[in-house]
């Protein structure tokens, strides 16, 4: 994103207030994935001992596809990283409020094992989610371009 510490800082501070989304600023920002990349990580991509993350698939959305999944990345190359421990903390948390979440629904809980979901497990529009983040951004009234890949 190519932010300075102190916007990055403020940014988070204020997407923590939005706790169900906040955990995905935090994988971002850890690994520098794209908005489609973080959308389509399954729990199956995240090893929760080593921190391995594996990057192969991206979500998009289009007029002609509507939402859905692709197998390649814009890098066309599947790629992985080690995710620092402070944000795997925060991933760990988020899961656990995950699992909760998702036995309140029961049987109407649409599980596609995504690490970042809606309340029902379905998918998040990344059209909805980059609208999200430039209001977010133009609330901290920063100067900076604020790309979401």
């Amino acid at each position: 994103m190519g932010w300075s510490c102190a916007i990055s800082c403020r940014f988070a501070a204020c997407w923590r207030a939005r706790e169900k989304e906040y955990p995905s600023l935090v994988l971002a920002f850890a690994t520098g994935c794209r908005r489609g990349e973080l959308l389509a990580f399954q729990w199956s991509d995240l090893d929760l001992q080593t921190g391995r993350l594996n990057v192969s698939k991206s979500l998009e959305q289009t007029k002609t596809y509507g939402i859905r999944l692709k197998e390649r990345t814009k890098g066309k190359k599947p790629r992985s990283f080690i995710v620092p421990g402070w944000a795997l903390d925060v991933i760990v948390s988020h899961r656990t409020q995950q699992q909760s979440e998702a036995a309140l629904f029961g049987s109407d809980y649409r599980d596609h094992a995504l690490i970042f979901c809606q309340p029902d497990g379905s998918y998040y529009s990344p059209d909805k989610v980059r609208t999200r983040v430039s209001r977010m951004a133009k609330r901290l009234a920063s100067t900076t371009s604020i790309c979401t890949h």
